[in-house]
């Protein structure tokens, strides 16, 4: 359930400790994680001194990791996906917004980079800070008025994301026996956005905007697909289309694109019966490529499980 590797312990009552005796235990030969499973366990595991590798705490409700050591780049990279936004706090090389903490005079901005300026979306500090600000300036703001710079970094990352292009990718072409995925795909030719369609050859017969969309996965069927374009182009997201496609098209295509929300990993509308993401249409944006590389590397392909067990904004179908 948790590993490939799991030894399963069935404890007799609340205050057993053999899990953690045979955790400890193996952890003298081995990297060990230690999972707390059940209704019972209170999701709140801190490492202190215990030699195993990492503890995991889940009681349905809540869940809570600590791990010892350092974890790799992989999962430094993915651990997080789900998160709407991250904070970091030390000083990495990145091509995100920068807020540059200023000393007790306004001292510090001279011996910050000029890549550093080039991305500080705000300086904080006691006093205006003293030094030559860049052409266009940079905000600045109190550490008493956290609550503005808070609002403000809100609107740069939302700027940033609007820059994200959505382009139209079709998993189906069955133009015969639906018309409002012939409808959708004609209303769209006249948008700036690119459409990618399956075959090369339906492209060139039906708009000449068409673009065949990359296969890089011919064997993952629609998932894919959709991987092969967040791969391909990785600085957009995908406004996904299939077949079957309900009347009034149109109208819940717009609403989905104006209820997007760009911090989740995906867009989609709840099914009427189960509630579960609908697959099409549904918005997949970039980070979603790791998502699915997660869901790959836990052996699901289903395009709905992927969105079901994501961070996905659901909108409801009425």
């Amino acid at each position: 359930m948790y590993h490939p590797q799991e030894i399963v312990v069935h404890p007799f009552g609340v205050g057993s400790d053999l899990a953690s005796a045979l955790a400890r235990i193996l952890s003298t030969t081995h990297h060990v994680g230690l999972v707390r499973h059940g209704a019972r366990v209170e999701a709140n595991s801190k490492l202190d001194d215990r030699p195993w590798w990492a503890e995991l705490s889940v009681n349905g409700k809540e869940s809570h990791l600590a791990t010892a050591g350092h974890l790799d780049l992989f999962q430094q990279r993915t651990i997080l996906v789900d998160a709407d936004l991250v904070v970091v706090e030390g000083c990495p090389q990145t091509s995100t917004p920068v807020v540059l903490e200023l000393g007790p005079q306004g001292e510090g901005l001279g011996e910050a980079s000029s890549a550093v300026l080039a991305r500080a979306a705000a300086l904080v500090g006691p006093q205006r800070p003293c030094g030559q600000l860049p052409s266009g300036g940079i905000p600045w703001f109190e550490r008493s008025n956290l609550e503005g710079l808070a609002d403000h970094l809100l609107e740069v990352l939302e700027r940033e994301m609007r820059k994200v292009p959505l382009w139209k990718l079709f998993l189906s072409l069955d133009l015969a026996t639906d018309p409002p995925l012939r409808a959708a795909l004609e209303n769209g030719s006249g948008q700036d956005g690119r459409i990618f369609v399956p075959s090369s050859d339906l492209a060139a017969k039906l708009l000449p905007g068409c673009e065949t969309a990359p296969d890089l996965h011919p064997g993952w069927g629609e998932l894919g697909r959709i991987l092969s374009c967040l791969e391909t182009f990785p600085e957009a997201a995908f406004l996904v289309m299939g077949k079957g496609l309900a009347e009034r098209f149109e109208a819940k295509m717009e609403r989905l694109v104006s209820q997007r929300n760009p911090y989740r990993v995906a867009t989609a509308f709840r099914e009427v019966d189960t509630h579960l993401p609908e697959t099409t249409p549904s918005i997949w944006e970039p980070k979603a490529r790791l998502k699915i590389h997660q869901a790959l590397a836990a052996d699901i392909r289903c395009p709905q499980r992927i969105l079901t067990h994501s961070r996905t904004e659901l909108l409801d179908p009425s």
